[in-house]
């Protein structure tokens, strides 16, 4: 694809955060996503994947200007997101939404879901009369398999499935071009987690939607992913087109997780499974060499004494000194 395609360009992001320091003792930096980049195609899903605390979260809210950027830069739509203030970025917010992991919590339950999913046209769109409004709700929840004489209803009274679909609902009413999913079905019983996954990957392809997806659980990306960009610390150890990951990952980080995908192969040419020792190192400590080198089973000395680049490995990007 051409620049023109690129929707977002993420180039070396680092979100750093303070953590304690008084009088007597000296703050710590917490290195929560340190020197990310990647871009993201018009229609494009790619997907983030790692443990609980790699950064996940943390790099999908700098994206959005959630969270404050220590530095790097957010191109969105050909404007770095970096460089404005907040009530810019605030006008930005129609081109950018998000969808959250705890469908009912992120709901306020307080409002019917018509005023639910018309809260951002009263900010971006307030030209709007209040019968193009709920014109506009009604439509929107037609699309995301709602029936639209729910509108009156308050969230308490749905499904955390149907819940899900009022918060996806409430991101699509403004047309965005980049829908940003944090976790959406980790809450959600299998049976109905595959249902918004065939939503999502429909509303993606009908509105040529650009999907950024944080997941920790590689089963669920596996078929609604075009790309994957695996994080351990945040720090980026492999990227590129998920089938040819999902088929020969290069990097001890990668295999791990994917051979923790549960499976019904009983058969004895089972791929033997990666087992991965010990805690995630703290945050705090700035790695001199290789931040997964503490709990890969292939580490050797230079792991410890030379942080690994990206280089280009069987077809996409691997941070690695023994790749494969």
């Amino acid at each position: 694809m051409s620049d023109r395609d690129t929707i977002l360009s993420v180039e070396n992001l680092s979100v750093h955060f303070r953590l304690g320091g008084g009088v007597f003792s000296r703050a710590s930096i917490v290195r929560a996503v340190e020197n990310v980049s990647f871009a993201l195609q018009r229609g494009e899903t790619l997907s983030i994947v790692g443990e609980s605390g790699s950064g996940k979260s943390t790099l999908a809210r700098a994206v959005l200007r959630l969270v404050a950027i220590t530095k790097g830069s957010v191109i969105l739509n050909g404007e770095n997101l970096a460089q404005l203030s907040n009530n810019e970025v605030r006008k930005r917010r129609q081109n950018m939404q998000m969808v959250f992991q705890d469908p009912i919590a992120s709901l306020s339950p307080r409002r019917t879901v018509e005023q639910i999913i018309a809260e951002p046209l009263m900010v971006h769109q307030p030209e709007l009369s209040g019968e193009e409004r709920s014109a506009k709700v009604r439509d929107t929840m037609d699309a995301i398999g709602l029936l639209p004489d729910m509108r009156n209803r308050y969230p308490h009274e749905f499904s955390g499935g149907q819940a899900q679909r009022i918060g996806i609902a409430r991101a699509l009413i403004v047309e965005p071009t980049l829908l940003v999913a944090d976790e959406p079905v980790s809450a959600l019983d299998v049976s109905i987690q595959a249902q918004v996954l065939n939503l999502l990957s429909d509303i993606k392809r009908q509105r040529s939607l650009s999907l950024l997806f944080i997941s920790h659980d590689l089963s669920v990306v596996q078929h609604v992913s075009d790309r994957l960009l695996v994080l351990y610390l945040g720090h980026v150890m492999e990227v590129g087109a998920a089938k040819d990951i999902y088929a020969n990952p290069q990097h001890p980080y990668t295999k791990a997780l994917l051979s923790a995908v549960p499976t019904i192969d009983f058969s004895a040419n089972k791929p033997k499974r990666t087992r991965l020792t010990g805690e995630l190192p703290s945050p705090t400590v700035e790695h001199v060499g290789c931040p997964f080198a503490s709990r890969c089973p292939m580490a050797q000395a230079i792991c410890n004494e030379q942080k690994p680049q990206l280089n280009t490995v069987e077809g996409r990007d691997v941070a690695c000194h023994f790749p494969g």
